[in-house]
């Protein structure tokens, strides 16, 4: 029995090959699953406390013990969820960009980018808080080729307001906006390549 395919036809090429980031398992997110679970369980004892009296205090007590077990178990399951469900935070592949909805939101409020609407991705470098104030490499997909052209000359404090979504700039970019993770299981240089492969500009200001 004969391949009907040609070799050339039987390979894929790069660009047609999906590419699916994830967030691997670390010390980092299970810390964030266990804070909450303990400050759950603390709000826990001041429902328990609050529940034996009848004064004044004790209502306070029981009120304060309620919201904090309701606020900081909802958060302790939305990230062991996200931890756990393994739902990709981007997806590259022959049509464009996919940002699937986080955890518990459904799939069919993923954000979809075709790859004809992309002007260019840019990188960019700044400090975030949630890993200590340190640098973080942000990448941006921008759809307007006047934003690509501003992410090539603008200065660098121009620049870092498209990831400050608090600002007009960011709030607009943010639905394309993703700080990239350390526990990603996929480098970004692989994105990036993913990128120009399918004939993406590539800006990268994370330097300069």
């Amino acid at each position: 029995m004969t391949d009907e395919h040609s070799p050339a036809e039987s390979r894929r090429p790069a660009a047609a090959a999906a590419l699916t980031v994830r967030v691997r398992p670390s010390w980092h997110w299970a810390g964030r699953v266990v804070s909450s679970l303990i400050i759950c369980l603390a709000a826990g004892a001041f429902v328990v406390g609050g529940a034996r009296g009848d004064g004044l205090v004790d209502y306070v007590f029981l009120a304060v013990g309620v919201l904090g077990a309701v606020f900081f178990g909802a958060g302790a399951l939305l990230s062991a969820g996200r931890l756990l469900s393994r739902r990709p935070v981007l997806e590259l592949d022959a049509d464009g960009v996919r940002r699937p909805a986080a955890w518990p939101r459904p799939r069919s409020r993923d954000r979809v980018l075709p790859w004809s609407q992309i002007a260019a991705v840019c990188l960019v470098s700044r400090g975030v808080a949630a890993r200590s104030g340190q640098a973080r490499d942000h990448l941006l997909f921008l759809t307007d080729p006047q934003d690509a052209e501003h992410a090539r000359t603008a200065d660098k404090p121009q620049l870092v307001a498209f990831t400050l979504t608090d600002l007009p700039a960011g709030e607009r970019h943010a639905p394309w906006l993703l700080v990239c993770d350390p526990d990603w299981d996929v480098p970004l240089k692989r994105i990036v390549a993913k990128a120009r492969a399918h004939g993406v500009p590539v800006i990268d200001r994370r330097r300069k």
